[in-house]
């Protein structure tokens, strides 16, 4: 079933509140609207909207407290700051205070409120699940499944030093992209029972067949019992790979670097290394990689910031 979105404008402009409505309701948005001010304060505070519109010339109140009045009762809302003539100082206070997701000024361009407010919802969907894998994390720490591991690579589980023959050399041979590869990442799996939690993108550092070196702002159990599925592109192949992580170092403040050690099968971990040899090849080569889901400053920009 598609959601059903809904929509509160707050305008004494009853003219401007037709021209959304007009927009809005054959797009099938749910529209909730007053141009009265004692029924503003009551409906920002009850009407449980997705996306809000609010004057930035209201009269007998300011839209700066009618803001932060649906920011306590609604967190998760998109709210828009509207006006035909900006006032600086209420557009800092709103931005400064997280009240607004933007600032838009009379009149509108109908493709352009359309489209402003398709992306705005599409980043309203990314908060919800990234609050969803959060919880999903915050619920694996409360059950004690998140511990301390000892690193994976060049030791064994006794923390002695390890050295590697030469199979083990080539399955943990690295090859490392200097923008790193954009991947989706979910928790698949917890102590054995298959859970559906949504996607979220991560940067991969290096890849070897046997495991690879991410960067995420999210919080993840060190636990061979959580089982994360990976989704991405390298030399025009799409890999699904499943592994566990097996240490974590705290990168800066709410980024962290994992290790994964993958959980695949001998086809797949040769397809893998043959994939990584053609790509070494073409590094060494100063070749341009074809076919790689590399990060892009819109999509991962903390993640680029500690890696390049």
């Amino acid at each position: 079933m598609i959601k059903e979105y809904k929509i509160l404008i707050i305008d004494e402009d009853i003219k401007f509140i037709q021209f959304l409505e007009k927009l809005f309701i054959p797009l099938n948005y749910k529209i909730y609207s007053t141009s009265n001010p004692r029924k503003a304060i009551r409906m920002v505070d009850k009407v449980n909207a997705d996306i809000v519109f609010i004057d930035d010339k209201t009269s007998g109140v300011s839209s700066i407290d009618l803001l932060t009045i649906n920011k306590k009762s609604t967190p998760s809302a998109i709210r828009f700051l509207v006006g035909d003539l900006p006032n600086i100082e209420n557009i800092i206070e709103a931005f400064n205070s997280n009240l607004i997701y933007k600032y838009l000024t009379k009149p509108f361009n109908e493709k352009e409120i359309i489209d402003t407010l398709e992306k705005a919802l599409r980043h309203m969907e990314d908060q919800k699940k990234k609050e969803e894998f959060y919880n999903y994390c915050k619920e694996l720490e409360a059950e004690g499944i998140i511990d301390v591991a000892i690193p994976l690579y060049n030791y064994d589980n006794n923390a002695n030093m390890k050295i590697l023959d030469e199979n083990e050399r080539r399955k943990y041979f690295r090859v490392k992209t200097f923008v790193p590869i954009c991947s989706d990442m979910r928790i698949m799996q917890i102590k054995g029972k298959f859970v559906d939690t949504p996607f979220t993108k991560i940067c991969v550092l290096d890849l070897s067949g046997g495991g690879f070196r991410f960067l995420s702002e999210l919080k993840l159990p060190i636990s061979s019992e959580v089982v994360l599925e990976f989704q991405t592109n390298i030399l025009d192949h799409t890999l699904l790979l499943l592994g566990h992580i097996v240490r974590m170092d705290i990168v800066e403040t709410h980024i962290y670097e994992y290790g994964v050690e993958f959980e695949i099968d001998e086809n797949k971990k040769s397809q893998l290394i043959r994939l990584l040899n053609e790509m070494q090849i073409d590094i060494r080569n100063n070749k341009a990689i074809r076919g790689c889901s590399f990060c892009t400053k819109e999509n991962q920009i903390k993640c680029l910031k500690s890696r390049l």
